[in-house]
């Protein structure tokens, strides 16, 4: 596989301009896509930068390209994680406040 091949696929996968090594950001921000990328999909495309980054078979520039756009994906990736736990949290809150209130209904005591 020649180093252009597996940097166009490198691009599609991670929002990195393959010909440019220039990251999908609009204003050098947070790539406006990155926030509608669910975990798995998010996961995925780490992995892809991860793995490219190991092979050595890109140049500087897109390697800190990639760089930066894995610091994205890891943070978003976290903010996802952190928004887990505190639905859980609040479910698990909801079941045991649920559980411990004494039932109501015919036959109930008043």
């Amino acid at each position: 596989m020649t180093g252009k091949r597996k940097d166009s696929k490198l691009g599609a996968a991670t929002g990195v301009d393959a010909a440019t090594g220039a990251e999908g950001n609009v204003a050098g921000g947070v790539d406006p896509k990155l926030n509608a990328l669910g975990y798995e999909e998010a996961v995925a495309q780490l992995e892809a930068l991860v793995a490219s980054m190991e092979e050595g078979e890109i140049g500087l520039e897109e390697s800190l390209a990639s760089y930066r756009r894995g610091e994205e994906l890891v943070r978003h990736l976290k903010s996802l994680l952190d928004r887990a736990e505190v639905t859980v949290r609040q479910l698990s809150l909801a079941e045991a406040e649920q559980s411990s209130m004494p039932p109501s209904g015919p036959g109930s005591p008043a």
